[in-house]
């Protein structure tokens, strides 16, 4: 069975949500987050990215789940 490495793009409220969602499926590696916030604690299982387009283009991650407020998305 192949697996599908994500990777979360915000780890606030739905970010976490969504985290754990994708923790608990069989067939998902949770793998990689960037939080521009250095506040927002980060699952020790997650890799930090430094930012946002190294985890967009980074190799080690099959998709992208996108978690941050509306107002930041251009």
């Amino acid at each position: 069975m192949k697996h599908i490495k994500i990777g979360f793009l915000g780890l606030g409220k739905m970010g976490k949500i969504r985290y754990q969602t994708f923790d608990q499926m069989e067939k998902c590696i949770t793998h990689a987050v960037y939080e521009y916030d250095n506040n927002i604690t980060t699952p020790e299982k997650l890799k930090r990215k430094k930012s946002a387009e190294k985890l967009i283009t980074s190799k080690d991650v099959d998709a992208v789940v996108i978690s941050v407020p509306n107002y930041l998305i251009k």
